[in-house]
Protein backbone atom coordinates (compact mmCIF):
# COMPACT_ATOMS: atom_id res chain seq x y z
CA UNK A 1 0.00 0.00 0.00
CA UNK A 2 1.72 3.70 -1.05
CA UNK A 3 -0.37 6.99 -0.53
CA UNK A 4 1.12 10.62 -1.09
CA UNK A 5 -0.22 13.89 -1.26
CA UNK A 6 1.26 16.84 -2.83
CA UNK A 7 0.64 20.43 -2.75
CA UNK A 8 2.08 23.24 -4.99
CA UNK A 9 0.98 26.86 -4.33
CA UNK A 10 2.24 29.53 -6.76
CA UNK A 11 2.78 32.85 -5.89
CA UNK A 12 1.91 36.15 -8.63
CA UNK A 13 3.81 35.57 -12.12
CA UNK A 14 4.81 32.09 -11.11
CA UNK A 15 5.66 29.36 -13.74
CA UNK A 16 6.07 25.66 -12.52
CA UNK A 17 6.45 22.59 -15.05
CA UNK A 18 5.46 18.72 -13.07
CA UNK A 19 6.74 15.80 -14.06
CA UNK A 20 5.15 12.98 -12.75
CA UNK A 21 6.27 9.28 -13.60
CA UNK A 22 4.58 6.24 -11.77
CA UNK A 23 5.56 2.74 -12.62
CA UNK A 24 4.46 0.08 -9.99
CA UNK A 25 4.82 -3.88 -9.89
CA UNK A 26 1.13 -5.54 -10.25
CA UNK A 27 0.68 -6.27 -6.58
CA UNK A 28 0.80 -3.12 -5.40
CA UNK A 29 -2.51 -0.49 -4.08
CA UNK A 30 -1.68 3.13 -4.64
CA UNK A 31 -3.43 6.71 -3.72
CA UNK A 32 -2.31 10.02 -4.89
CA UNK A 33 -3.47 13.60 -4.34
CA UNK A 34 -2.08 16.28 -6.03
CA UNK A 35 -3.32 19.73 -5.26
CA UNK A 36 -2.72 23.28 -5.85
CA UNK A 37 -3.18 27.02 -5.31
CA UNK A 38 -2.54 29.93 -8.14
CA UNK A 39 -1.73 33.42 -7.59
CA UNK A 40 -2.11 36.37 -9.97
CA UNK A 41 -1.06 35.22 -13.64
CA UNK A 42 0.87 31.85 -12.41
CA UNK A 43 1.06 29.03 -14.66
CA UNK A 44 0.97 25.48 -12.98
CA UNK A 45 1.48 22.34 -15.83
CA UNK A 46 1.34 18.92 -14.80
CA UNK A 47 2.22 16.14 -16.85
CA UNK A 48 1.45 12.86 -16.32
CA UNK A 49 2.81 9.73 -17.30
CA UNK A 50 1.75 6.31 -14.74
CA UNK A 51 2.28 3.26 -16.28
CA UNK A 52 1.17 -0.21 -14.67
CA UNK A 53 0.10 -0.84 -11.05
CA UNK A 54 -2.54 -3.07 -9.47
CA UNK A 55 -5.12 -0.86 -8.19
CA UNK A 56 -4.46 3.11 -8.58
CA UNK A 57 -6.41 6.12 -7.50
CA UNK A 58 -5.39 9.83 -8.48
CA UNK A 59 -7.01 13.07 -7.52
CA UNK A 60 -5.91 16.28 -8.59
CA UNK A 61 -7.65 19.59 -7.49
CA UNK A 62 -6.64 22.64 -8.60
CA UNK A 63 -7.76 25.93 -7.75
CA UNK A 64 -7.25 28.79 -9.68
CA UNK A 65 -7.71 31.72 -7.41
CA UNK A 66 -5.67 34.83 -8.78
CA UNK A 67 -6.58 36.59 -11.82
CA UNK A 68 -5.18 35.72 -15.04
CA UNK A 69 -3.62 32.10 -13.79
CA UNK A 70 -3.84 29.15 -16.10
CA UNK A 71 -3.32 25.47 -15.31
CA UNK A 72 -2.74 22.16 -17.97
CA UNK A 73 -3.05 18.98 -16.97
CA UNK A 74 -2.19 16.66 -19.87
CA UNK A 75 -0.46 12.95 -19.83
CA UNK A 76 -0.43 9.30 -20.99
CA UNK A 77 -2.02 6.53 -18.72
CA UNK A 78 -0.43 3.00 -19.89
CA UNK A 79 -2.26 0.17 -18.54
CA UNK A 80 -1.92 -3.58 -19.01
CA UNK A 81 -2.62 -6.96 -17.02
CA UNK A 82 -5.00 -6.31 -14.43
CA UNK A 83 -3.90 -3.05 -13.67
CA UNK A 84 -7.07 -0.59 -12.59
CA UNK A 85 -6.31 2.96 -12.40
CA UNK A 86 -9.11 5.80 -11.45
CA UNK A 87 -8.32 9.62 -12.09
CA UNK A 88 -10.39 12.20 -10.67
CA UNK A 89 -9.46 15.83 -11.97
CA UNK A 90 -11.76 18.59 -10.37
CA UNK A 91 -10.72 22.01 -11.70
CA UNK A 92 -12.22 25.27 -9.76
CA UNK A 93 -12.12 28.77 -11.10
CA UNK A 94 -11.93 31.32 -8.41
CA UNK A 95 -10.74 34.20 -10.41
CA UNK A 96 -11.40 36.18 -13.30
CA UNK A 97 -9.52 35.71 -16.84
CA UNK A 98 -8.22 32.40 -15.71
CA UNK A 99 -7.72 29.36 -18.38
CA UNK A 100 -7.57 25.53 -17.72
CA UNK A 101 -6.92 22.75 -20.23
CA UNK A 102 -7.23 18.97 -19.47
CA UNK A 103 -5.81 16.91 -22.43
CA UNK A 104 -5.35 13.41 -21.21
CA UNK A 105 -4.98 9.99 -22.68
CA UNK A 106 -4.67 6.32 -22.21
CA UNK A 107 -4.25 3.30 -23.40
CA UNK A 108 -5.32 -0.26 -22.04
CA UNK A 109 -4.09 -3.91 -22.54
CA UNK A 110 -4.86 -7.38 -21.37
CA UNK A 111 -7.85 -7.05 -18.44
CA UNK A 112 -6.58 -3.25 -17.70
CA UNK A 113 -9.54 -0.20 -16.43
CA UNK A 114 -8.80 3.27 -16.75
CA UNK A 115 -11.37 5.65 -15.58
CA UNK A 116 -11.03 9.36 -16.06
CA UNK A 117 -13.43 11.99 -14.99
CA UNK A 118 -12.51 15.70 -15.56
CA UNK A 119 -14.76 17.63 -13.58
CA UNK A 120 -15.10 21.59 -13.97
CA UNK A 121 -16.24 24.40 -11.53
CA UNK A 122 -17.34 27.48 -12.35
CA UNK A 123 -19.01 29.88 -9.52
CA UNK A 124 -21.37 32.83 -10.79
CA UNK A 125 -18.90 35.22 -9.35
CA UNK A 126 -16.09 35.25 -12.33
CA UNK A 127 -16.08 35.97 -15.31
CA UNK A 128 -13.40 35.68 -18.70
CA UNK A 129 -13.18 31.93 -17.90
CA UNK A 130 -11.87 29.42 -20.54
CA UNK A 131 -11.63 26.30 -19.65
CA UNK A 132 -11.77 22.71 -21.78
CA UNK A 133 -11.00 19.69 -21.45
CA UNK A 134 -10.67 16.17 -23.55
CA UNK A 135 -10.02 12.66 -22.96
CA UNK A 136 -8.81 10.22 -25.63
CA UNK A 137 -8.72 6.12 -24.88
CA UNK A 138 -7.12 3.23 -27.25
CA UNK A 139 -8.03 0.08 -26.23
CA UNK A 140 -5.59 -3.08 -27.27
CA UNK A 141 -8.14 -5.98 -25.91
CA UNK A 142 -11.87 -7.01 -26.23
CA UNK A 143 -11.10 -7.70 -22.52
CA UNK A 144 -9.44 -3.92 -21.21
CA UNK A 145 -11.83 -1.52 -20.55
CA UNK A 146 -11.82 2.67 -20.58
CA UNK A 147 -14.32 5.21 -19.18
CA UNK A 148 -14.10 8.89 -20.12
CA UNK A 149 -16.57 10.61 -17.70
CA UNK A 150 -16.58 14.61 -18.34
CA UNK A 151 -18.59 17.09 -15.60
CA UNK A 152 -19.45 20.59 -15.67
CA UNK A 153 -21.00 22.76 -13.12
CA UNK A 154 -20.78 26.10 -15.01
CA UNK A 155 -22.84 28.64 -13.02
CA UNK A 156 -21.68 31.88 -14.87
CA UNK A 157 -22.37 33.60 -18.05
CA UNK A 158 -19.08 35.17 -19.34
CA UNK A 159 -17.28 31.75 -20.27
CA UNK A 160 -15.70 29.63 -22.68
CA UNK A 161 -15.78 25.94 -22.30
CA UNK A 162 -15.93 22.41 -24.09
CA UNK A 163 -15.66 18.82 -23.35
CA UNK A 164 -15.01 15.88 -25.28
CA UNK A 165 -14.49 12.24 -25.36
CA UNK A 166 -13.56 9.07 -27.70
CA UNK A 167 -13.12 5.60 -26.76
CA UNK A 168 -12.00 2.99 -29.61
CA UNK A 169 -10.21 0.06 -30.66
CA UNK A 170 -7.37 0.50 -33.12
CA UNK A 171 -8.50 1.40 -36.45
CA UNK A 172 -8.83 -1.65 -39.01
CA UNK A 173 -8.51 0.83 -42.08
CA UNK A 174 -5.12 2.36 -40.89
CA UNK A 175 -3.65 -1.24 -39.22
CA UNK A 176 -4.88 -3.06 -42.98
CA UNK A 177 -3.01 -0.11 -44.42
CA UNK A 178 0.08 -0.85 -43.38
CA UNK A 179 0.02 -4.18 -43.29
CA UNK A 180 -0.48 -3.63 -47.12
CA UNK A 181 3.48 -2.21 -46.97
CA UNK A 182 4.96 -5.21 -45.94
CA UNK A 183 4.70 -4.61 -42.04
CA UNK A 184 3.85 -7.42 -39.81
CA UNK A 185 0.95 -7.03 -37.36
CA UNK A 186 2.87 -6.65 -34.57
CA UNK A 187 4.91 -3.92 -36.29
CA UNK A 188 1.61 -2.62 -37.32
CA UNK A 189 0.62 -2.19 -34.04
CA UNK A 190 3.38 -0.82 -32.42
CA UNK A 191 3.45 2.23 -35.10
CA UNK A 192 -0.27 2.92 -34.32
CA UNK A 193 -0.09 2.91 -30.49
CA UNK A 194 3.29 5.17 -30.59
CA UNK A 195 1.09 7.79 -33.05
CA UNK A 196 -1.33 7.57 -30.41
CA UNK A 197 0.18 9.14 -27.42
CA UNK A 198 3.44 10.78 -29.46
CA UNK A 199 1.91 14.05 -29.57
CA UNK A 200 1.60 14.43 -25.96
CA UNK A 201 5.08 13.03 -25.15
CA UNK A 202 6.87 15.48 -27.47
CA UNK A 203 5.11 18.44 -26.34
CA UNK A 204 6.14 18.28 -22.70
CA UNK A 205 8.97 20.96 -22.08
CA UNK A 206 11.82 18.76 -21.10
CA UNK A 207 14.85 17.10 -22.73
CA UNK A 208 14.67 15.31 -25.95
CA UNK A 209 15.97 12.30 -23.57
CA UNK A 210 13.21 12.34 -20.94
CA UNK A 211 10.45 12.17 -23.70
CA UNK A 212 12.58 9.18 -25.34
CA UNK A 213 12.76 7.55 -21.89
CA UNK A 214 9.01 8.21 -21.16
CA UNK A 215 8.05 6.72 -25.00
CA UNK A 216 10.46 3.44 -24.57
CA UNK A 217 8.88 2.79 -21.09
CA UNK A 218 5.18 3.35 -22.53
CA UNK A 219 6.44 0.61 -25.77
CA UNK A 220 7.29 -1.88 -23.65
CA UNK A 221 4.55 -1.53 -20.86
CA UNK A 222 1.90 -2.11 -23.40
CA UNK A 223 3.96 -4.03 -26.55
CA UNK A 224 7.04 -5.57 -24.79
CA UNK A 225 9.06 -3.38 -27.23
Amino acid sequence: LFGNLSHYFLEDNAHLDVLIEEEYNENLYNFRFVSSTQNRDSNLNIYSFPIRGFRSKTFYAPYLDGKGSNFLLTGVSSLSGRSILDIDAKVTHLGDNTQSKISYKSIVSGRSHHIFTGNLFIPSSVKKVSAHQESHNLSLSKKARAEANPKLEVLAEDVSCTHGATVGDIDEEQLFYLLTRGLTLDESKSLLVFAFFKEIVEAIPFAIEIKENISDKIGKSLLGN
